[in-house]
């Protein structure tokens, strides 16, 4: 296990395997449109800070429920949560994230109130914030995006995703560490990515108020 620092972070997944109705499987990812992840896209993700009455788990619910909107973002339950992966990252200071995967039915492209459906490219515009906006801010600060599973954007996106996504995709849970030439994550320096049989969720990584 990964000596914890005190900075946290969490990201979610969600896919769609291929099935009938959606041949290549797709992926739900977040274009960032405000901060250090302009114009890049990330799995829905966001800090961790703490209180005294939720699970990291209940907190990225309560995270993708921010970011629900107009059904934007499909609703996930937590224990339809994977944890897959647990990195350590070295900018913007020393932190961890801890990465789940949730699998959705291909129902979730046809959601109800979004504006995008199987037969459209329209990407999806959530009405909710993300824990790090300022909640009395009305402008949007990500776009959700659902893209074939082999066609996710790695060029833009953070330059550890391209190293660890296809295994957490294929179902392995990995451990490592990433070092970056800077930041924004656009380079990077040094990595060490292992498979691993469990993660362990940390028990003290609570659910913010700003989530409520």
């Amino acid at each position: 296990m990964i000596d914890e620092p005190n900075v946290y972070y969490e990201q979610l997944l969600s896919v769609i395997r291929p099935n009938p109705l959606c041949p290549n499987g797709k992926i739900l990812l977040c274009k960032w449109l405000t901060g250090d992840f302009k114009d890049r896209y990330t799995g829905l993700w966001g800090p961790a800070p703490t209180n005294d009455d939720h699970s990291l788990r209940q907190a990225l619910v309560r995270l993708a429920a921010t970011a629900n909107g107009t059904s934007s973002y499909p609703k996930i339950q937590s224990d339809k949560l994977e944890l897959m992966a647990v990195l350590r990252f070295d900018v913007p200071v020393d932190n961890l994230e801890y990465i789940y995967v949730t699998e959705l039915g291909p129902s979730a492209l046809n959601t109800p109130g979004s504006r995008h459906n199987s037969d459209s490219d329209s990407p999806l515009t959530p009405t909710g914030k993300v824990s790090s906006v300022n909640p009395f801010t009305q402008n949007a600060t990500f776009i959700c995006e659902w893209f074939d599973l082999d066609k996710i954007p790695y060029a833009q996106m953070p330059a550890d995703d391209l190293i660890w996504y296809a295994k957490v995709l294929d179902g392995k849970r990995v451990e490592g560490s990433f070092s970056f030439a800077g930041e924004p994550k656009y380079t990077v320096k040094n990595f060490v990515l292992n498979e691993v049989k469990h993660l362990v969720e940390p028990g003290d990584i609570i659910a913010p108020a700003a989530y409520d």
